[in-house]
């Protein structure tokens, strides 16, 4: 299980403070350390330029030199007290900066050996990296044998019981030991609150313990016996909207959770956060949905209210898009209709339990041979499992595929780098497809670089780079309507950006049609198309290119206002 962690809180101080220890006056000279395991192949200079690359590390320098030497002949030059004219002439003409968007990331490594005096044969030009490539066309084939994977987000009220409910199914499936789950026993009822044990599965910080709700995206996995879910437990608060949207954004499916307990279900579907979970999660492309009925012990597993309330929910959701949907009444804290049901409980309900509801969801389609597009969501320094590298992201591969040893180019920093590591699940893999959430570690990016928002691509077909594009959206059940010139907050693959609506173009009827042109203002359940402007440019694509890199959200304040996708970019 991870958690996401908000790297803009980094101390860049923290990242360095060991340098002057590691590298003191004292110490042996790092170039004479390196030279002794790659030998004479390489003279002081080019070892020296190679540690000040890679901040003098000498384990990355030794796998660079040794990397390189592979695939390049090296001519070692002798170092002169007085060089020769032509070279003096060559130090004082000024380096060639190599433009990321007409180069490929292959040139720009070739550059760099050439500046450090290494020499690269033509026919190696394409292959700045070491390793066999995969044909991930013919491993994916393979891999359609096994179970799909798919993301699973988690949504609903405030104690509605969604971490109660996912934590208790997880110590069911056997995801969670027996010993693991005692000691958050010992540990909830030490604080008094021994009903929260199964949440603390999920719920792993101080702060979501102590408050007794959920601030940030859990992330855990389970399977079920035709489906490998990663979990994505979102927060309910409607302060912690935004980390909710983030979670949704990486979903393929959703379970609904609410409250049956008289008035719980009323107070979360009127003025809560029900609704507008449902409708975001709905607007940012997830379409399949099982709606888990929960604390059915508080009433009694009373049908009429399972009925009352499933009629509620049937209708909203079916007006918001949603078409199959399964209701499925259960108690995630004694455990009741979750992996199994107790006979004489509920005998009036022959359907499915949550695991059988869930295991029915239809894997969504994956567009393998699209660009290489990965949202990143998450970002923390060093690589995995000690395999090198500067840092490493984790979130979905929204389009293509990736493999160990690719070029990547992280947008809108327009800075470039490559794959070291990947890991799928958990797991080490060679290569990962459209779909999948990942761990990727990267050597020549920094985790200062990196960051929500950061969109990692192919460097041959980057995505484009603006902050003024025309879309469609639907405005939610607005209390005010707005105006062009309203600021508000735009979501998008993980990233908020300040926003404002610089021009109202049209109202577009329930058919898709121009109802009025150059409309004053929009109020609730209206459907538009406007022009936004954004405080600074962003990686998007258009909704006919990609359904996922086109949808967002806007909010005011702490008000879901609108959704919608971009359908022409400025």
């Amino acid at each position: 299980m991870s958690r996401h962690r908000n790297v803009r809180n980094l101390s860049y101080d923290d990242m360095y403070d060991d340098y002057e220890e590691e590298y003191s006056e004292d110490d042996v000279d790092p170039v004479d350390s390196v030279q002794e395991i790659v030998g004479k192949r390489f003279n002081r200079n080019q070892i020296k330029k190679m540690l000040e690359r890679c901040d003098y590390d000498l384990e990355q320098t030794v796998d660079a030199l040794l990397s390189q030497a592979e695939t390049t002949q090296f001519e070692s030059k002798p170092v002169e007290k007085k060089p020769p004219k032509k070279a003096q002439q060559l130090e004082k003409e000024p380096p060639k900066k190599v433009q990321v968007e007409k180069k490929p990331v292959v040139e720009t490594i070739v550059s760099d050996m050439e500046a450090l005096g290494l020499k690269q044969e033509p026919s190696e030009k394409l292959k700045p990296l070491k390793g066999k490539r995969i044909n991930i066309q013919e491993e994916y084939s393979k891999r359609k044998s096994e179970k799909p994977r798919m993301n699973l987000v988690v949504i609903g009220h405030v104690d509605s019981g969604k971490s109660t409910c996912m934590g208790h199914l997880l110590l069911l499936l056997g995801e969670v030991s027996q010993n693991t789950y005692r000691k958050y026993q010992r540990d909830s009822e030490v604080q008094k609150k021994g009903s929260f044990s199964f949440a603390w599965v999920l719920d792993e910080t101080e702060e979501e313990r102590s408050r007794g709700v959920t601030i940030d995206v859990a992330v855990s996995k389970f399977s079920t016996p035709n489906r490998e879910f990663t979990l994505l437990d979102a927060p309910g608060h409607r302060d912690f909207i935004p980390n909710m949207i983030s979670g949704a954004s990486q979903a393929d499916v959703a379970l609904l959770v609410v409250d049956s307990t008289m008035g719980e279900f009323e107070s979360g579907f009127e003025g809560g956060q029900t609704k507008e979970h449902a409708i975001l999660v709905r607007s940012l492309g997830v379409s399949q949905l099982v709606v888990g009925i929960n604390k059915m012990d508080t009433v009694g597993w009373n049908q009429e209210r399972f009925d009352q309330i499933s009629a509620v929910l049937k209708q909203y959701l079916h007006q918001i898009g949603f078409k199959s949907l399964i209701f499925v009444p259960m108690s995630g804290y004694t455990g009741e209709n979750l992996l199994k049901r107790s006979d004489g409980i509920a005998p009036w309900y022959q359907g499915k339990t949550l695991v059988e509801a869930l295991d029915s969801f239809e894997p969504p389609a994956k567009n393998i041979d699209g660009p290489f597009r990965l949202s990143v969501q998450d970002v923390y320094k060093g690589g995995m499992n000690n395999m090198g590298g500067d840092a490493t992201v984790s979130g979905r591969i929204e389009s293509g595929s990736i493999q160990v040893g690719d070029p990547v180019l992280a947008l809108p920093i327009n800075e470039s780098g490559h794959v070291k590591a990947i890991a799928v699940a958990e797991n080490n893999c060679k290569y990962a497809v459209c779909g999948d959430r990942v761990s990727i570690t990267l050597a020549g990016l920094e985790v200062i670089q990196l960051g929500h928002g950061t969109v990692l691509c192919t460097p041959e077909q980057p995505m484009t780079i603006t902050n003024r594009f025309e879309a469609k959206i639907m405005t939610l059940d607005i209390e005010t309507p707005l105006t062009i010139g309203v600021p508000v907050v735009m979501h998008h693959l993980g990233s908020s950006e300040p926003a404002t609506i610089t021009k109202m173009i049209s109202i577009l009827d329930r058919a898709g049609n121009v109802s009025k042109k150059n409309p004053r203002v929009l109020t609730k359940n209206t459907n538009a198309v406007v022009e936004i402007t954004l405080s600074r440019p962003i990686p998007c694509e258009i909704f006919s290119v990609s359904k996922e890199l086109s949808r967002f959200t806007l909010r005011s304040g702490s008000t879901s206002v609108g959704a919608g996708v971009i359908v022409s970019l400025s």
